[in-house]
């Protein structure tokens, strides 16, 4: 392969598992490379041997062989491994001399042509991100002196709580603050995503200066590399609903609690607390009438609304719920705690739960052997319709209506660009939605003979519910 090479480069190995690894290269010598973990899991010690490393140019495999972790380095948020290469040979091949003039020309040139792409920037954008740098840069190294000083029972007897109680407001206000004019200049700026080569200026300079401090974080950490294979999985709507400082030392539990304090968080919690009245209501209705009430959650994440009904009224003795969900491992979850909470608290409330994904749904709603029964009072799905189609919502919607008991109820939520936030959770969290205002989500509801349906918002505007009522016999 010839030079110049990519600015980074990416370096594979076998793990302590046997299982390949991957970090970024941040720097390449003739007997070492840089690798960054600030994106990954892996964890190196030092002297340890790296079997099988894979040196990659691109999709070129520039270098194979061993090496061992010389350095490590904790510095912006990540940890840094310098990996002395071992018999370093490398697949590159340099140009003859007489074309020495034409390779430095080129390279000299992308270099200042990147430098100038920069200039494409708003000014005051560019001022603002190096604003928020400085403060959080400037609170870390602030914490990190704080934590220097604590004894081991501080940790645990409330006063990192009380510390954090303390100085969290403050910093997140400032944050919010920059934060607001932040999404703005880049709506602006953009031309409210249209430009995309100026969407990509704004998200690489964004990404070099805040990534650092966003993803050491349980929250952050987990909604970038989405171990599941997608955002908004279980845990990360556990923590959200728990809204309390986690993570390791205490700017990392300050930022942990920040970004629960951003619209999407609060909306979230407060769809809960909708979801929680719906299903009080259908099971009020339900034991009026002397029966059972049958609920049906689509994509179920943790079930936070049911864990909480169980907790606090008895009223779920008279509900079966059905929590349908495509994630193995978030079904498990779900299900063992809301038995054990049924367990706990004396609850007769019954569970089944399906492993299932939409499109599966989707399938088998048009075979006369699908596995859901029907006749239920309520059918509810929130946290899904962010990532699908329109064509799939609405699909999904009919499905839903088609298998309600008459008077029944289906209940969907779908999150409204209403406050600004969507900018940051996709250049910093790499969590994309798609957002849809009221009109567009009144376009799910099926056309049925006497059916009814409303949009409305919780308290901060952010999630929309389509509740669409079936009529009474």
């Amino acid at each position: 392969m010839h030079y110049p090479l990519p600015t980074h480069v990416t370096v594979a190995w076998k793990n302590r598992d046997g299982l390949e690894a991957t970090a970024q290269g941040e720097r390449l010598t003739k007997q070492s490379v840089t690798l960054t973990m600030v994106k990954t899991g892996e964890t190196l010690s030092a002297s340890e041997v790296l079997e099988g490393i894979k040196i990659l140019a691109g999709t070129n495999v520039i270098y194979e062989g061993r090496g061992v972790v010389s350095a490590i380095i904790e510095a912006g948020g990540g940890t840094y491994y310098n990996l002395t290469l071992q018999n370093p040979k490398f697949e590159l091949q340099l140009p003859p001399r007489n074309q020495i003039e034409t390779l430095s020309n080129a390279a000299c040139q992308q270099i200042l042509e990147r430098c100038g792409q920069r200039e494409r920037i708003d000014g005051e954008f560019r001022l603002l991100v190096g604003e928020v740098s400085d403060l959080l840069n400037m609170t870390r190294a602030w914490m990190d002196q704080v934590e220097c000083a604590l004894a081991p029972e501080q940790w645990t007897d409330g006063w990192v709580d009380d510390f954090l109680n303390t100085s969290a407001p403050r910093i997140t206000g400032t944050f919010n603050i920059k934060h607001e004019r932040f999404e703005d200049i880049i709506e602006a700026a953009t031309d409210r995503g249209q430009k995309t080569e100026l969407v990509q200026l704004h998200r690489d300079f964004t990404q070099t200066h805040w990534q650092q401090f966003f993803l050491g974080n349980p929250f952050g950490h987990r909604t970038f590399f989405k171990p599941l294979g997608y955002a908004g999985d279980y845990e990360m709507m556990s923590m959200i609903h728990r809204n309390r400082p986690e993570g390791n030392g205490l700017f990392n539990r300050l930022v942990h609690w920040l970004l629960l304090s951003q619209w999407p968080a609060l909306s979230v919690r407060n769809r809960i607390a909708h979801l929680r009245d719906v299903i009080t209501e259908t099971g009020l209705k339900a034991a009026s009438r002397g029966k059972r009430a049958k609920i049906l959650n689509i994509g179920c994440g943790p079930a936070w609304e049911v864990q909480q009904l169980v907790k606090s009224t008895s009223l779920v003795d008279v509900m079966d719920f059905t929590l349908l969900d495509f994630n193995e491992e978030t079904l498990a979850y779900a299900g063992r705690i809301v038995r054990d909470l049924n367990q706990q608290h004396g609850r007769t409330s019954t569970l089944n739960t399906v492993k299932m994904s939409v499109y599966q749904l989707l399938a088998r709603s048009k075979s006369p052997q699908n596995l859901l029964p029907g006749d239920f009072d309520l059918v509810y799905c929130a946290g899904l319709f962010d990532y699908l189609s329109p064509e799939t919502c609405r699909h999904l919607v009919g499905f839903f209506y088609d298998i309600l008991s008459p008077g029944g109820t289906v209940v969907v939520a779908n999150m409204n660009d209403s406050k600004p936030f969507a900018n940051f959770i996709e250049y910093i969290l790499d969590w994309h939605l798609i957002y849809r205002s009221p009109s567009q989500i009144r376009t799910f509801a099926p056309i049925r003979p006497g059916s009814h349906s409303e949009v409305i918002h919780e308290p901060t505007t952010a999630n929309l519910f389509l509740h669409v009522r079936k009529p009474d016999k």
